[in-house]
């Protein structure tokens, strides 16, 4: 344990110490915690439906693309056009793993994410690849859009929307007494986010939970009573988009049976 924290500390300094090196310390980081605590096998792959080669849409309409990996610790996603990102990092939740230091965690889950073009022009055609990672791991999907016709100005003159959830969590499983972070990210920083029980209960500013700047709920000691369904909702002056998350508090007896996705 004490070694274990020397470790965690050098890297913590050396990504201060160093910003150029931030993303490798981290990424030490994250395999030291995960080495000595995780207790189910690590594993990373898409989940749910199918994606489809190409698809084509018509200038000035709007198009989502979607994605959903399951994985141990849970996936995180970016999006690539053309070999360049437009959306999310690769960057591991941390947050979650330096509360859970020196205890078993589970760290499983399933994730999605979205991008969302809401009037597609030219510049949005290519190739689109969503990669999901989770510090052991990395899958990819591509997906080519195909823009047909002209927009004519039409995106131009669209009205201002209310704010889309592009990643979040679907299910998260975590051993009971532990931190767990639920995500649910924007597409803005600007957005308002409020986080629900499904008794309806406003836990922002309640005891034992967090909401983080990027809109994730950290339950900080879960046990059996925080079990359900979580309402995320973001909102601006143009409206409001809403996701659900299934949280499942695991014993350590019963872990390695209860919380690997059966997905096919």
């Amino acid at each position: 344990m004490q070694n274990q924290l020397i470790a965690i500390l050098f890297n913590l300094m050396l990504a201060i110490a160093h910003p150029t090196k931030q993303r490798q310390s981290m990424a030490k980081l994250n395999a030291e915690l995960d080495e000595n605590e995780i207790q189910t096998p690590m594993f990373i792959k898409f989940s749910g439906d199918s994606v489809p080669e190409s698809v084509e849409v018509k200038a000035g309409d709007s198009f989502e693309l979607k994605c959903e990996a399951a994985g141990s610790p849970p996936p995180v996603f970016h999006w690539k056009l053309d070999g360049n990102v437009v959306q999310g990092d690769a960057r591991p939740n941390l947050y979650e793993k330096l509360h859970n230091v020196g205890k078993t965690t589970v760290q499983n889950g399933i994730t999605i994410s979205r991008i969302v073009v809401p009037c597609a022009e030219a510049n949005h055609a290519g190739v689109y690849k969503c990669v999901a990672t989770n510090g052991h791991g990395r899958i990819e999907r591509s997906i080519e859009v195909i823009v047909v016709g002209q927009c004519e100005g039409k995106c131009q003159e669209k009205e201002p929307s209310g704010p889309k959830i592009v990643e979040w969590s679907d299910a998260r499983f975590e051993n009971e007494k532990n931190a767990a972070q639920l995500l649910c990210r924007t597409n803005s920083l600007l957005d308002t986010i409020a986080w629900y029980n499904d008794k309806r209960e406003l836990l922002n500013n309640k005891e034992n939970f967090e909401v983080l700047s990027n809109g994730d709920l950290v339950i900080k000691n879960n046990d059996w009573k925080n079990m359900g369904m979580y309402t995320c909702v973001a909102s601006n002056e143009y409206g409001e988009d809403r996701i659900e998350v299934f949280f499942y508090p695991t014993a350590l007896e019963d872990a390695t049976t209860t919380v690997t996705p059966s997905i096919e």
